[in-house]
């Protein structure tokens, strides 16, 4: 599996993207720095050794932490990123 975002931190928008080794059902979800759900990215079946790419608009949040999650069936990635304006 891989899982990169950038850039980090950003101003409004952060690229996201993962593949994994496996099929299955994942979630991205982008969570702020309270582990409240700002935005629901992806939440479905993901396809094997296919490259996923996202875009996180943030010009209506306020500057400041954010995180995202990636759940797989097999493990739960967290990554930090920072929303500087």
């Amino acid at each position: 599996m891989s899982f990169s975002t950038y850039p980090n931190p950003f101003k409004e928008k952060n690229f996201t993207e993962f593949s994994l080794n496996e099929e299955g059902s994942i979630s991205l979800v982008v969570l702020n720095a309270d582990g409240k759900l700002v935005r629901e990215i992806f939440n479905g079946k993901a396809e094997a050794k296919r490259k996923y790419q996202f875009t996180f608009e943030a010009s209506d949040l306020p500057a400041g932490m954010y995180i995202y999650k990636l759940t797989t069936p097999k493990e739960i990635i967290i990554k930090k990123i920072l929303l500087a304006k």
